[in-house]
């Protein structure tokens, strides 16, 4: 596609979507990934399970509806 356009209004508003983390916590999750990925020193299932763990942690604190 020469352009693709994004709409969250329909998960806004019947799921009641908010996002968890913000700009600077997605930058670095996604930047701490793809390091070790690239370097391949750390196992990186063992680094997305622990970034899951993390997400979850934080929409818990937050208190997002999808979080229990």
């Amino acid at each position: 596609a020469g352009l693709l356009k994004l709409n969250c209004d329909k998960a806004l508003f019947y799921l009641k979507w908010d996002a968890t983390l913000n700009y600077v916590q997605t930058v670095k999750m996604t930047a701490e990934w793809y390091s070790a990925y690239f370097a391949g020193e750390k196992n990186i299932f063992d680094v997305t399970r622990n970034q899951i763990e993390e997400y979850q942690a934080i929409a818990l604190e937050r208190k997002s509806s999808w979080a229990c």
